[in-house]
């Protein structure tokens, strides 16, 4: 189903509309990776985007987006990618509250360790409540 909607697009691009009957033959094949996990199924968004970031057509078995295998390792990793992905993405150029982000980023990197924990802490409460809130 996925690669008929897939086609479907390329059909009203003119980018590679006399490619389309190539496409059409091709068989789908699911990659296996290394790094697969069924377990961490919140983290998606941030495995979807590094695999954007690292794919560069490379065949099975060559194919390196820098994850380790193992839940416990693979959790820290993604809370590092989360904080990257966020600070790509709030200090972008087309993000017009930039500068604000920043200032305020600023002004949080000011308060001593504890403070910032329990900052932290309370913001991820909240969104947890708003979440429970939201079903």
């Amino acid at each position: 189903m996925q690669k008929l909607y897939f086609i479907r697009y390329l059909e009203k691009t003119t980018f590679i509309i006399n490619n389309i009957e190539g496409l059409r033959s091709t068989t789908v094949k699911m990659m296996k990776i290394d790094w697969n996990t069924k377990k961490l199924t919140t983290e998606n968004g941030a495995l979807l985007m590094r695999h954007m970031e690292k794919y560069c057509g490379e065949k099975q078995g060559k194919w390196n987006v820098e994850m380790e295998k193992g839940s416990d390792v693979q959790a820290v990793q993604f809370v590092k990618l989360r904080a990257l992905y966020v600070v790509k993405i709030a200090t972008h150029e087309i993000n017009n509250h930039k500068e604000r982000v920043i200032k305020e980023a600023i002004e949080f990197g000011k308060f001593d360790h504890a403070t910032r924990k329990k900052m932290l802490e309370e913001g991820i409460n909240r969104m947890d409540e708003l979440e429970i809130g939201n079903k």
